[in-house]
């Protein structure tokens, strides 16, 4: 079993430079239960190509274990 297969939550938050969207993501990011990924194109994929919600979580984590290690 996937462990994304039992996620309930999914938090989508938009912002613009110097709004607090970058502090309130990386206190979610502290949470050993919370991914944070900053990559708007993942957002894009579901509205323009309509994916569906195992490849899209999936890109989700890679992008966001692919931030924590820079």
């Amino acid at each position: 079993m996937n462990r994304l297969d039992d996620l309930r939550c999914f938090l989508l938050v938009l912002g613009y430079a110097r709004s607090g969207r970058s502090i309130l993501g990386n206190l979610l990011d502290a949470h050993a239960n919370a991914i944070v990924c900053n990559n708007g194109r993942s957002v894009a994929r579901v509205l323009e190509d309509g994916v569906q919600r195992g490849p899209l979580f999936k890109s989700l984590v890679l992008s966001a274990l692919a931030q924590a290690r820079t």
